[in-house]
């Protein structure tokens, strides 16, 4: 039951998006826009990630560039 509870919120979430972000247009620039869209999921990720982990992963010496450019170039 719980897994059909989430697939409609899914959908209404996805449904929303458009909505959403005609109306945020009309109000601020797109790259505004998408800056706090990303500050805003930057922060619940990281809750997230601290409710579940405690902590983020750490990086091997190795993983660190490709992270930092996965970060510059990830759309």
């Amino acid at each position: 039951m719980i897994t059909y509870v989430k697939l409609v919120l899914t959908a209404i979430i996805w449904g929303g998006t458009f909505v959403a972000g005609r109306i945020v247009v009309q109000s601020m620039e797109p790259f505004t826009a998408a800056f706090f869209r990303f500050a805003v999921a930057s922060v619940c990720l990281l809750i997230l990630t601290h409710k579940i982990e405690k902590r983020l992963p750490k990086l091997k010496k190795n993983q660190i560039f490709p992270v930092i450019l996965l970060g510059c170039v990830i759309n």
